[in-house]
């Protein structure tokens, strides 16, 4: 009889299923509220921290509403000024909030931040040049071009983004056409009083990292007061969930071993929240060479997993024990082949293959995805799904949940993409990979059954 192992792989579309506020919309909305709260020793309930929310999430929340017991929610006057004063100094919350109608997920986040990096460093590239040919570099910087030996010319775009991240400051000076000046931050300085010294780019970037831990933070009270306190009037039940036994979860949240099973395997990828909160929030790699050159590691998804001890290693064992199957099989299906003259090493190298291949065999596994983008960001764990089947069938399967046909179109192209047209096409036609709608979270509860 074979192993059987049915593996949830859970993106932030699992939190949504269950409607609960995980949304990059959801929380930086909440944010604006709490930014704009003015009487705090009253405290918020659940409605006014989601007051701000745009018209087209009024319906998310309202089901919300619906499934759980929002009534005990209500933050208290230490955690909204908490909020409030972490708000006003982050400057990748200004950012951000200066975004938030172009960013309408995670993946969307990770892009702006990307986006910010390169911004950041093309202008330290530009100070820094200036710096080694003129041995000065504290010049004026303006949103239009002018004589630019005496100035600097950033694009309004980059101009803002500059500002948001606190490497340039605004100056309060009339300018005709809408023009604007900002003069570097000092702060950045090697010497305050010496231009010769240059600026320094290293302590700027460090700036950059220690703001976006303060960001997690900011985010992981969130998840801690908000949404992990909310207890729906019934449990789910959800009848694809009920023979998993391994979880690999690209959340931060608690939503399967809350709702579901707390006494199985599950990993968490990219962190996860509470009093020891270690998220992962960040971007996959960087490709530019100054930023390689500043050791802007700090950024990326790598590197936060391994300082913070996430549990990354995926399907290491797994593959790791096919390969070496795989070896096997190929060692003794190469002995037999030079022994095809020889009856009975024939014989005992064929019956070795058998053995190898029954091995390889007596594993069935399910992997069901549900809510994960598969995006470019998550390639590598994507790849190592899609890593059996190869030159003999593992007996994996892959059952990836959609929203909608607007849903599966992007996760197909996704697919297409990490792993090109062939291998997407091969598993389709051995029905090794479907797809399937989402199964049905809260019209399933005890509650509505009832």
């Amino acid at each position: 009889m074979g192993i059987f192992l049915n593996i949830l792989v859970i993106g932030n579309g699992f939190d949504l299923s269950h409607f609960l506020p995980t949304k990059y919309d959801h929380f930086m909305y909440a944010m604006k509220s709490i930014q704009k709260y003015r009487q705090p020793e009253n405290g918020m309930s659940f409605d006014e921290i989601f007051i701000e929310l745009p018209e087209n999430e009024i319906p998310f929340i309202s089901k919300t509403k619906e499934i759980y017991d929002c009534t005990n929610i209500r933050l208290n006057q230490e955690q909204i000024l908490f909020f409030q004063n972490k708000l006003a100094t982050n400057n990748w919350f200004e950012f951000f909030l200066n975004h938030v109608n172009e960013i309408k997920s995670w993946i969307d986040f990770e892009q702006k931040i990307e986006q910010a990096l390169n911004f950041s460093v093309n202008a330290i590239n530009i100070i820094n040049d200036r710096h080694l040919k003129e041995k000065t570099f504290n010049l004026p910087i303006y949103n239009f071009k002018r004589d630019n030996s005496t100035s600097y010319f950033f694009t309004d775009l980059q101009f803002n983004i500059l500002s948001f991240l606190n490497f340039i400051t605004l100056e309060n000076v009339q300018i005709a056409n809408g023009g604007r000046r900002a003069k570097l931050n000092s702060q950045f300085f090697i010497s305050q009083e010496y231009d010769l010294h240059g600026f320094n780019s290293t302590k700027f970037i460090s700036f950059l990292q220690d703001q976006l831990e303060e960001f997690i933070e900011i985010f992981n009270l969130y998840l801690t007061v908000v949404i992990d306190v909310l207890e729906p009037h019934s449990r789910f039940n959800v009848d694809e969930l009920k023979s998993v036994n391994k979880v690999f979860s690209f959340n931060y949240t608690n939503t399967f071993e809350k709702f579901y099973k707390n006494d199985i395997d599950i990993q968490y990828l990219h962190g996860k929240f509470g009093s020891e909160q270690n998220l992962v929030l960040g971007v996959s790699d960087i490709k530019d060479v100054s930023l390689k050159n500043l050791k802007a590691y700090g950024f990326t998804k790598y590197h936060q997993k391994i300082l913070k001890d996430t549990q990354y290693k995926f399907l290491n064992v797994d593959i790791t024990e096919n390969k070496s199957y795989l070896k096997a099989l190929e060692e003794a299906k190469t002995m037999r082949a030079a022994c095809a003259n020889n009856h009975a090493y024939f014989q005992s190298y064929s019956k070795e293959c058998e053995r190898i291949e029954s091995k390889i065999k007596s594993k069935n596994t399910n992997f069901l995805i549900w809510g994960h983008s598969l995006d470019i960001s998550d390639e590598v764990y994507i790849n190592e799904i899609f890593s059996f089947n190869e030159t003999i069938d593992n007996n994996v399967r892959v059952i990836v949940f959609h929203y909608d046909q607007k849903t599966k179109a992007e996760l197909l192209t996704n697919l297409f993409h990490i792993l090109g047209k062939d291998k997407v096409e091969r598993w389709m036609k051995e029905d090794w990979l479907v797809f399937k709608q989402n199964p049905a979270t809260a019209a399933q509860t005890e509650q509505a059954v009832a």
